[in-house]
């Protein structure tokens, strides 16, 4: 696992309130036993005769099912966090990533990081329905103690720029509209990339979500104000 250094200025100015946006990245941990349990509940259409046709049809649902499954932390785990940081009255990001295949080392890292950062907002997109109920629910799996408590149910701490906009639209979608700025990215490519050992591109794929992500936080910010 490798730690990205820090992007922008020194944090000498870490013992102050931090806003943190936070994007995380996730892989398949899916064990023989729940795939073979998956796949009881695969049924071909009933009206189906041929067998190779059948058999196709579920191994193609297999595939599907496997494919997904990075999307739920009890098929899937965290393999890269991306972390935004702004300290408090600073106007400046700056930005860096935890990752690896060692699924506890970057909790750990990630968590202490939080904690030495002494992260007052937590800025993400969709993060009350993915990120965050991810990232505990990976914790749980760790068993280890955790330094920093993430935001969970209604916190003031949480700004989740997904809910605040309606619920509607990818991140991809909010960017084009208000930031005039593409975002193509693909989460089918995270697989393919981890499978490589292609870790700088893993980061820099999960940081353009973090730099997408607090570009519409000051949007918001001029709008409504911090």
């Amino acid at each position: 696992m490798t730690e990205n250094k820090p992007e922008g200025n020194d944090m000498s100015h870490e013992g102050n309130f931090s806003e943190v946006v936070i994007d995380i990245e996730t892989y398949q941990d899916i064990t023989d036993q729940q795939i073979e349990a998956m796949s009881k509940e695969i049924q071909a259409p009933k009206n189906w005769k041929d067998p190779a046709k059948i058999e196709k049809y579920i191994e193609d649902k297999k595939t599907e099912l496997i494919g997904k499954a990075a999307l739920s932390p009890r098929t899937g785990k965290v393999v890269c966090v991306g972390l935004g940081i702004r300290i408090r009255n600073e106007s400046e990001w700056r930005f860096e990533t935890y990752e690896g295949i060692d699924e506890g080392l970057i909790l750990k890292q990630a968590d202490t990081r939080l904690q030495e950062l002494n992260a007052v907002k937590i800025i993400t997109f969709n993060g009350k329905h993915f990120d965050i109920p991810f990232l505990l629910a990976r914790q749980m799996k760790a068993n280890q103690p955790t330094e920093f408590k993430l935001p969970t149910g209604y916190d003031k701490r949480h700004v989740d720029l997904f809910e605040l906009l309606g619920r509607d639209g990818s991140l991809g979608a909010w960017s084009a509209a208000i930031l005039g700025k593409p975002h193509n990215q693909d989460g089918s490519d995270v697989a393919a990339m981890v499978e490589a050992g292609q870790w700088d591109e893993l980061t820099a794929y999960c940081l353009d979500d973090v730099r997408h992500t607090a570009e519409l936080y000051e949007r918001l910010e001029l709008v409504a104000g911090p």
